[in-house]
C-alpha cells in the first residue's frame, strides 16, 4: 500500500507540468484512473458477492430489476431516448456477473416484462424489443457462465495439482494464519496428515488445537514467537519441535512456511511439515559422537593440532593451548610454523616431516621461550583435501629428568674415583695385616713344631679375619655402586617402618632398646623403592643399636610428620654417644665411621637412595643426648623439583 500511494504522489507531480503542454492529457489520465478504479472496485465486488448465499443473491437481483424499472420509467418521461433500455441490460449484466447464471436469468425476465409493460410503443415494437432484450441478454449470460466454467476449471485443475503434489510429498502441505485472537487457524492440511502427524487432516482445519495440544508446552512460546517474528518481517518461517505423535510417540518435526499478504490485508502461511526423527537422531548422535572425541582430545596430556596442507590451524585442545600460551582465539588463526621449528631455526614456513615419524622439534610459547618436544603427524583426506593432525609432546619435564639422572650417576662416579684412595687404604690395611700374620706363622713353623702350636692358631685366626674384613670392604664397594634403577610403587611409609620395627626386634643386639613408633602424619604415601627404604631404616636402625651399646638409658624413637611443604619428615632418634662435632654432613661420605667394627657405607648408601628419591637426609645431635638422623620424601601428589 505504502508503495502504491509513493506512486501515485510521483504520477501527480508529473501530472501538472505536462498538462500544461497538452491540455487534453488531463482527459486521458482521469479516464484512466476511473478505469483502474471501476476494475479494481469490480473484482473485489465480483469476489464478495460470489461468497454470499444464493438466496441472497436473488433477493438482490429481483430488488435490481425493480430499481432498473423505476429508472426506466422516470427516464421515458423525462426523455425518449434509447437510454431506458440501456439500464435493463445494465442489471443483467451485473446480475449475471456478481449473481450467477440463476439471479441473471431471473433479472433477464424482469427485463423482457419491463420493456412489454412499461411502454408507450405499439405492440409490435415492444414484442421485438422484448425478444432482442432476450438473446442480447441470453448472449451475456451465456458468455458469462462460459467464463466463470473456464474459471472454475482451471481452478479445479489447479487444485488437482496441488492435491496431486502434495499426495507425492513425503511431508504435510498446508496453509495457515493468525485469527483475530492470534491463533493459528488452518485453511488446508493435506491428506498426509494422517501418516505423518497420525490425526485427520478434517480435524485440524476444524480446529487447529489438536494438533497444538501436541507440541511441548515449553517449546510453545519460541514457535509463537518466530510466528510472529515472521508475520511482522514477511521472511520465511523456519521451526524445530517436538511433537507426542499418538502411535510413534515422541517425534521431531521441521515446518516451514511462506508469508503472503492478501489483498485484506491479512497474512497467510503457505507451508510444508515434516518427521525429522531420523535425522535429529543422526545429528543428536554425530554431536555426541564429537562431544566425547573432543572430549578426550581435551583430556589429552599432549598437545593436538588439526590444521591445513598449508600448516593454518585450525582446531586445537586445551593441552595445546596451555602448552603453548596464546588463547584458544589467537591459536587457531595461526600457522603451526610460527609455533615450532624442526631444525632450530626461527622459520615461519611449515615443512611437514613424514606420516607418522616422530621427529624431535623445538616448540616457541607465546613470550618467544623455546622448549624441547616431540612431533607426531597423521594425515587424513576429508572433502577431497589434506588433513593434518599433529601431536606434540613437551619434553621438557623429560629432559630435566634425564638431567638430574645423568648428574646422579656422575656424582657417583665421582664419589667412586674420590674414595678410590679411601678404598685402597682400606683394603691395604687388612691385607698388610694378613702378611704380617702369616710372617710370624711362618716364623713360628720353622720352630720346634710343638712348641708354638696355639700361637700359630691365633696368628692364623688373625689373617683369617683380616681376610673376611677385606671382603666385606669389597661387598660394601659392590653396593655402593651398582646401578640398578629403583622399583618405585605407592608405598604407604607408616606400613615400611612398620615392618623395619618388626625385622629389628628379631635381632638379639635390640634386646634392652626401648623401640618407639611415633607415627604423627597425616599423609604418608610416596611413589618410592619398598625394598630401597626398608635398606635405609634398617641402616638407620643398626647404626642407632650400635651407638647405644654403652648407654645406660637406651631410647629409640621413630617419628613421622608433615612440614606442610608436600612432604613427609621422618626423624630416626637415639640415645647413643651422639655425634663427633662437624659430623653432620662427613658422616654420610663413603667409608666415614666412628664404629670400630664399622665400615663406612651404611649411611652412604642410604644418602644415595634418598637422593634418587628426591629426597634430603641429615643429620644433627638430639638435644637430650644422643644422635638425630632425618629425612624427608615428596609425597605421592607433590611436584618434584627436578
Amino acid at each position: 500500500m505504502l508503495f502504491q500511494q509513493c506512486t501515485e504522489m510521483f504520477s501527480l507531480g508529473l501530472y501538472w507540468p505536462l498538462l500544461l503542454l497538452d491540455p487534453k492529457l488531463h482527459m486521458r489520465w482521469l479516464a484512466s484512473r476511473i478505469l483502474r478504479r471501476c476494475a479494481t472496485a469490480i473484482e473485489r465486488a465480483v469476489a464478495t458477492a460470489h461468497a454470499a448465499p444464493l438466496p441472497l443473491r436473488i433477493t438482490m437481483a429481483g430488488i435490481g430489476s425493480a430499481v432498473a424499472a423505476c429508472a426506466r420509467l422516470a427516464l421515458l418521461r423525462a426523455s425518449d431516448a434509447r437510454l431506458p433500455d440501456a439500464v435493463e441490460y445494465l442489471v443483467v449484466i451485473l446480475a449475471g456477473l456478481l449473481g450467477g447464471p440463476l439471479p441473471g436469468v431471473l433479472a433477464a425476465f424482469a427485463g423482457a416484462l419491463s420493456l412489454l409493460w412499461l411502454s408507450d410503443s405499439p405492440l409490435g415494437e415492444r414484442v421485438v424489443a422484448a425478444t432482442l432484450f432476450i438473446v442480447i441478454s441470453a448472449c451475456v449470460l451465456a458468455l458469462e457462465a462460459a467464463y466463470r466454467h473456464l474459471r472454475l476449471r482451471s481452478d479445479a485443475t489447479v487444485s488437482e495439482q496441488i492435491g496431486a503434489i502434495a499426495l507425492a510429498t513425503p511431508g504435510v502441505v498446508g496453509t495457515f494464519f493468525l485469527d483475530e485472537k492470534r491463533r493459528v487457524a488452518y485453511r488446508y492440511v493435506s491428506p498426509k496428515a494422517k501418516a505423518v502427524f497420525g490425526l485427520d487432516p478434517g480435524d485440524i482445519c476444524a480446529d487447529a488445537g489438536a494438533f497444538y495440544k501436541r507440541l511441548d508446552p515449553s517449546e510453545l512460546e519460541t514457535i509463537n514467537q518466530s510466528l510472529f517474528r515472521s508475520a511482522r518481517d514477511l521472511s520465511l518461517w523456519v521451526c524445530q519441535f517436538s511433537f507426542a505423535h499418538p502411535e510413534k510417540g515422541a517425534v521431531w518435526m521441521e515446518a516451514q512456511g511462506a508469508p503472503v499478504r492478501e489483498k485484506d490485508g491479512s497474512i497467510v502461511w503457505h507451508g510444508y511439515a515434516s518427521d525429522i526423527t531420523s535425522r535429529k537422531s543422526a545429528e543428536l548422535s554425530l554431536a555426541e559422537s564429537a562431544a566425547r572425541l573432543q572430549a578426550t582430545v581435551d583430556a589429552a596430556q599432549d598437545a593436538v593440532l588439526t590444521m591445513e596442507e598449508s600448516g593454518r590451524l585450525q582446531t586445537v585442545n586445551r593441552a595445546g593451548v596451555i602448552m603453548f600460551g596464546y588463547g584458544p582465539g589467537e591459536i587457531a588463526a595461526m600457522n603451526v610454523g610460527a609455533l615450532i621449528s624442526l631444525d632450530g631455526e626461527d622459520e615461519k614456513e611449515w615443512t611437514p616431516p613424514e606420516a607418522g615419524e616422530r621427529v624431535e622439534i623445538m616448540g616457541r610459547r607465546k613470550g618467544g621461550a623455546s622448549f624441547p618436544a616431540e612431533l607426531t603427524l597423521g594425515e587424513a583426506i576429508f572433502g577431497g583435501k589434506n588433513l593434518r593432525v599433529a601431536f606434540i609432546k613437551d619434553l621438557t619435564e623429560q629432559r630435566m629428568i634425564e638431567h638430574h639422572l645423568g648428574e646422579l650417576y656422575r656424582s657417583r662416579f665421582k664419589a667412586i674415583g674420590g674414595m678410590a684412595a679411601e678404598l685402597a687404604h682400606e683394603i691395604n690395611q687388612p691385607l698388610a695385616a694378613n702378611a704380617t700374620y702369616l710372617r710370624v706363622a711362618r716364623r713360628l713353623l720353622e720352630q720346634s713344631p710343638h712348641a708354638g702350636d696355639a700361637a700359630i692358631i691365633e696368628v692364623l685366626d688373625k689373617a683369617a679375619a683380616q681376610t673376611l674384613r677385606a671382603g666385606r670392604i669389597v661387598t660394601s664397594l659392590r653396593e655402593l655402586v651398582r646401578s640398578r634403577e629403583p622399583d618405585k610403587t605407592m608405598v604407604c611409609l607408616h606400613e615400611v617402618i612398620g615392618e623395619a620395627r618388626e625385622e629389628a626386634l628379631e635381632n638379639s643386639e635390640i634386646v634392652g632398646v626401648q623401640f618407639e613408633l611415633r607415627l604423627r602424619a597425616a599423609e604418608d604415601c610416596v611413589i618410592a623403592d619398598r625394598a630401597q627404604l626398608k635398606q635405609v631404616f634398617a641402616s638407620l636402625i643398626r647404626n642407632a643399636v650400635e651407638a647405644m651399646q654403652s648407654s645406660e638409658r637406651r631410647d629409640l624413637v621413630i617419628e613421622t610428620s608433615n612440614p606442610g611443604d608436600g612432604t613427609i619428615r621422618i626423624d630416626v632418634i637415639d640415645s647413643g654417644c651422639g655425634l663427633p662435632e662437624s659430623s653432620d654432613i662427613g658422616c654420610f661420605e663413603p667409608f666415614t665411621t666412628t664404629k670400630t667394627k664399622g665400615m663406612g657405607v651404611g649411611l652412604s648408601i642410604s644418602h644415595t637412595i634418598i637422593e634418587a628419591h628426591y629426597g634430603r637426609i641429615w643429620a644433627a645431635p638430639n638435644a637430650s643426648g644422643g644422635a638425630v638422623f632425618s629425612f624427608t620424601l615428596p609425597l605421592q601428589d607433590a611436584e618434584v623439583d627436578a
